[in-house]
């Protein structure tokens, strides 16, 4: 029988992802696994644009504050997890599916459970990230929608 003890949850913060915590969640604690909450910047944070450039000190400004704001919000996270399960919060930037996949090989993850798409996914399609990160996994993927209101 399949019984995961590392679960990787990516975040982005939106409903997919609230749902694929919620639903990691209940895994962990049948499994009495480790989950690990993921949330990645995407690199692809511009000095310039067209014709006006950013100074690199307000770049790197930007990438702190972001890697604040996100450490904050990955902890908010934990209260949808509750106590009894042991969590790891951790923010990186990159690529998402690199960092994804990265993060699932270095940790031993033996299942991700995420969105099937993001923030700006389109209605009725499994978001690209997310289909990255299923053919990039050493592991199984399972893909969460969000609940309809």
């Amino acid at each position: 029988m399949f019984s995961p003890k590392h679960i990787l949850v990516p975040s982005d913060f939106s409903d997919h992802s609230d749902q694929a915590l919620i639903l990691a969640r209940d895994i962990a604690l049948q499994f009495h696994s480790k989950i690990h909450l993921l949330h990645v910047i995407d690199e692809k944070i511009q000095q310039c644009a067209v014709d006006y450039c950013l100074d690199i000190g307000t770049v790197e400004r930007f990438r702190s504050e972001a890697r604040d704001v996100s450490g904050k919000k990955l902890r908010e996270e934990l209260d949808r997890i509750g106590d009894g399960i042991e969590v790891a919060i951790e923010v990186r930037e990159g690529s998402p599916h690199e960092e994804i996949a990265k993060v699932q090989h270095e940790k031993g993850i033996d299942l991700v459970v995420i969105g099937s798409r993001g923030k700006s996914g389109i209605r009725g399609h499994v978001g690209s990230v997310t289909e990255k990160v299923m053919r990039l996994a050493g592991c199984p993927v399972l893909l969460v929608g969000a609940r309809s209101t």
